[in-house]
């Protein structure tokens, strides 16, 4: 009898392999991932560092997506808020248009978002919130109606027109109408057409009665940091290098980097913007 042999006659007995049928083995694993409990989904309670986007007249909230994906990335816990839509508006969404807000009265969106910004459901601790252009004006104006200081750590903007806009020589239109006792006459004729459709886009125009108004109430808000974002570019703001906050850090793009073209639309895209928004957040 060879070595081999021997091993095999040797060998003891073993009865052959139960095999499971594969309905109990799927059943088991089943029963073993609902038996382990699922680790807890994170609250915006418990992030340090909240950030609140508020986007641009005639926009909506994926205009900021850009910002938002970059913030997430770098651990932010983000909050897209929609404001100031109109009838109009949600009808042209409803029949398959874009999500336009920031349309109706910058009065009525900022205490829309005051409302937002102080609800149950809004983020703890003290807010960053970064603002696109007009959005900028609407959370000012929450701050000084309704929202405490302590609310908001630090007010980002981008391309903000806290000095308005001059479209076409609009605004110098308009103060020659004050002057000659006109305006009132012409604003009453105006707003019953342009209100319905967009009540702030005569608001952001350089010299409006929103705008002085914004000035001489507490601005900018006691406790809170505010950062200025603008380019040479925007093409939109009225003098973007002049129209900043008082006592705001101001960054113009173009003295990082000379190349830098982004006009106001295309700001919370562009790369360097949203890098300059991530380090902001995180001061």
């Amino acid at each position: 009898m060879t070595f081999i042999e021997f091993d095999i006659a040797r060998r003891p007995h073993r009865p052959p392999a139960r095999r499971w049928p594969r309905v109990a083995v799927m059943l088991a694993v089943i029963v073993a991932t609902v038996a382990v409990p699922a680790p807890s989904a994170a609250r915006p309670d418990d992030c340090a560092r909240p950030v609140v986007l508020v986007h641009d007249l005639a926009a909506g909230t994926a205009s900021m997506n850009p910002l938002r994906t970059a913030l997430e990335r770098s651990g932010a816990c983000v909050t897209s808020v929609a404001y100031g839509s109109t009838p109009a508006a949600r009808a042209l969404s409803r029949a398959g248009g874009p999500d336009l807000g920031g349309l109706t009265s910058l009065e009525e969106s900022g205490a829309e978002l005051a409302r937002r910004l102080t609800s149950s459901s809004a983020p703890a601790g003290p807010l960053t919130v970064v603002a696109h252009g007009a959005g900028a004006l609407a959370v000012q104006y929450a701050l000084q109606h309704g929202v405490p200081g302590t609310r908001v750590r630090a007010l980002v903007t981008i391309g903000p027109l806290w000095n308005g806009t001059n479209p076409a020589g609009l605004a110098d239109v308009e103060q020659i109408s004050r002057r000659l006792g006109t305006f009132d006459t012409i604003l009453r004729l105006e707003r019953p057409v342009v209100d319905p459709i967009c009540a702030s886009c005569r608001e952001i125009v350089t010299g409006s009665d929103f705008l002085v108004a914004l000035r001489r109430t507490a601005f900018p808000t006691p406790g809170v940091r505010y950062i200025d974002i603008v380019s040479r570019t925007d093409g939109l703001v009225t003098d973007p290098e002049a129209s900043t906050a008082p006592g705001a850090s101001v960054t113009v793009l173009q003295r990082i980097d000379p190349r830098a073209a982004s006009d106001h639309f295309r700001l919370p895209a562009d790369k360097l913007v949203r890098s300059l928004v991530v380090d902001a957040a995180r001061g």
